[in-house]
């Protein structure tokens, strides 16, 4: 599934911390968020999405799939969603 280079603000909790940071892709599929401190692969994280144009987020339920450390513009992960509303899969 092809992914687009899309930057937006994301509230995600995993184990228990809360971070707030941002996209760097997306898909129907997944998302790549950036991070210092990047969940460990196999975490499930809760994530309230801050898409443009929309006056709530879209909240998403998803697991870690790859994860990355390293310099600041490098560290993040890349989530599988898990549960997520059809009609946000499709926006």
């Amino acid at each position: 599934m092809p992914t687009a280079s899309f930057v937006f603000p994301v509230r995600y909790v995993s184990e228990g911390v809360a971070v707030q940071t941002t996209s760097r892709e997306l898909s129907p599929l997944g998302i790549a968020v950036r991070s210092l401190a990047p969940p460990h692969v196999g975490a499930r994280v809760s994530m309230a999405l801050y898409l443009p144009n929309a006056s709530i987020p879209e909240v998403a339920i998803a697991r870690v799939a790859r994860s990355r450390t390293g310099s600041p513009g490098e560290s993040g992960f890349w989530a599988d969603f898990i549960v997520v509303d059809p009609q946000a899969r499709m926006r």
